[in-house]
């Protein structure tokens, strides 16, 4: 089997169950836009992806309209629904036995600011050689900008070593378009199907089976 040294997690779906905070914050959002009628499962598309390519994407919004979706979203975001986030059962106790044997890293397209927030909050910080995410200012927002940002910051050459871990489909694309391993979480927001048709390493089911695979 193959032997990594740098391992890279997704933030959201991945590391942290942040549904309830992002989607009370979506439904806040659309009601200061006026944006009544919606249905509330629709809204999970939204877990995983940049927040204003989701906002162009699923409601048909102009550019001018996504940024300010995306400001009232924050606002209400970084006031009350970041602090919903709850670690998935088994990541402190996986980080924690990981960080002392390999190079961790947090790649997301959550803004850098709120995930190291977040991370703090939950006692996960520690564990983490670097914390990466998007820029405010909406740069830097596919993970393949997020990935390779890590890759050259932290000057980790051997691309061979380096594995990218996460739940949905963006997470693959965006460690086979940086030219490292990618693989799968079923315990996220994304589907088995999705997932699968991007054929990643292997897909784990539970936090535990990535020491498992790792060791």
């Amino acid at each position: 089997m193959k032997k990594y040294q740098y391992i890279l997690f997704d933030m959201d779906g991945t590391l942290v169950d942040s549904e309830p905070g992002i989607l009370d914050s979506l439904k806040e959002t659309l009601k200061t836009l006026g944006v009544e009628k919606y249905e509330a499962n629709y809204l999970r598309k939204f877990l995983g992806p940049p927040l204003k390519d989701s906002f162009l994407a699923y409601f048909n919004m102009e550019e001018s309209e996504a940024e300010a979706a995306v400001k009232i979203f924050r606002s209400h975001y970084s006031n009350e629904g970041m602090y919903k986030s709850k670690l998935y059962k088994g990541i402190k106790e996986t980080l924690a036995f990981l960080s002392g044997k390999y190079d961790l890293f947090i790649a997301t397209s959550k803004p850098t600011p709120y995930t190291e927030i977040i991370a703090k909050e939950l006692g996960i910080h520690q564990y983490f050689r670097g914390i990466a995410g998007s820029n405010l200012d909406n740069s830097r927002g596919k993970k393949e900008e997020v990935i390779q940002y890590i890759l050259d910051e932290f000057s980790i050459l051997d691309k061979s070593q380096s594995l990218m871990i996460g739940d949905k489909a963006q997470d693959l694309i965006g460690a086979r378009k940086c030219e490292i391993d990618g693989a799968g979480v079923s315990y996220g927001y994304g589907t088995m199907e999705e997932l699968s048709s991007q054929e990643p390493m292997i897909i784990f089911d539970s936090p535990e089976e990535i020491i498992e695979y790792l060791e």
